[in-house]
């Protein structure tokens, strides 16, 4: 225990390059960070009850901030090779929703040394692949015990950050696909045919139903979600959906500047209560385009994810997509007519929101 205490105390004071920017390299025993010290708690666990049926979630909570790589990974990256995502000057003027202004204003990188953002990338594939190497062990550890067989395996996240991209990083209430676009893995040898990849369009919401599948489960009738296609006998969908927000008061551009400057990530923190609230956020995304719609914002989105995979241009109010604005309204109506119901989502208290100041 003194171990992995010692192996937490840079990330409970981080070194801040700018204040967007935090990141660390240290030396402690690879299985005293949370990476290791979860991967050999998952591999005991499988040793001492894996002759027994089992359901284990295994969350890592890495890659997330703090940004802190242990130096055997960090050097297989060095950051004078990360290619960082484009960029567009004029992305969040006034056709950007404000919520996505604001977002920027805090977490914008712009104005920082752009090895200093290399290097926080840099420090985030390293924390990458030491999730991956951890995953390697449990399921490795799987093969020696000969559990994989009789073993359903998925693997994905609940959220991506921004590394770069729209100029950010970490994350926020917006609907860009570095934030939405998660992976997701199942593997059963013998049932699940390996090597297949689905190019149709799922969510995490359909994983309870494809495991109570494969077990030969009935799913409940008022449970959200349907069987991955391929995995089970589910048909493939050609659009996936999300929301975000729980109907709480908008987080402004005249809210965010009776915080004191500099804006950075101790502001996202700061205004994360009133911002996880706000409004109720709605997207529809299929292969070729992604559109957002919330009642309490002051303007949609619509990205043509065919030109311009980046998401860098809004084309909304552009005539030449009336037709598809149309077409995904109806879509995002249809969904949340069926989706709708059962007892509302129960704002925060009050004193959720306040800031501060």
């Amino acid at each position: 225990m003194e171990g992995v205490e010692a192996a937490h105390a840079v990330r409970r004071d981080m070194p801040w390059q700018t204040p967007r920017i935090s990141y660390a390299v240290t030396d402690y025993p690879l299985e005293d960070y949370a990476t290791g010290l979860i991967a050999a708690q998952t591999v005991r666990f499988l040793e001492q009850h894996g002759n027994k049926p089992f359901a284990l979630w295994v969350s890592f909570p890495d890659p997330h901030e703090p940004y802190e790589a242990p130096r055997h990974y960090a050097e297989m990256f060095p950051p004078e090779r990360i290619e960082l995502p484009p960029w567009r000057a004029d992305e969040f003027d006034e056709q950007s929703p404000e919520r996505n202004r604001v977002l920027h204003r805090m977490l914008g990188m712009e104005t920082d040394p752009e090895h200093e953002v290399r290097r926080m990338v840099w420090i985030y594939y390293a924390m990458v692949r030491f999730v991956d190497d951890g995953i390697g062990r449990i399921l490795d550890a799987q093969d020696r015990l000969r559990l994989r067989d009789n073993t359903v395996v998925v693997f994905t996240a609940d959220h991506g950050d921004f590394m770069g991209e729209h100029g950010m990083n970490h994350k926020g209430g917006v609907f860009y696909d570095c934030l939405v676009n998660v992976p997701l893995v199942v593997s059963w040898p013998g049932r699940v045919t390996s090597g297949t990849v689905d190019e149709t369009m799922v969510s995490t919401i359909d994983i309870v139903p494809t495991l109570l599948a494969l077990q030969g489960l009935n799913v409940p009738r008022d449970m959200q979600g349907e069987g991955l296609p391929v995995v089970t006998d589910a048909a493939p969908r050609d659009a996936a959906f999300s929301e975000y927000g729980a109907g709480g008061p908008s987080f402004r551009a005249s809210d965010l500047e009776k915080i004191p400057e500099p804006y950075g990530y101790r502001t996202k923190i700061q205004s994360l209560g009133w911002r996880e609230a706000e409004g109720r956020r709605k997207m529809v995304r299929t292969q070729d385009f992604k559109y957002v719609h919330d009642p309490a914002g002051d303007s949609d989105e619509l990205y043509d994810l065919v030109n311009d995979p980046w998401e860098l241009t809004n084309v909304v109010g552009n005539p030449k997509y009336d037709r598809v604005i149309g077409d995904m309204q109806r879509r995002l109506a249809d969904w949340s007519i069926a989706t709708e119901g059962g007892e509302p989502v129960p704002l925060p208290d009050s004193e959720y929101y306040k800031i501060p100041f």
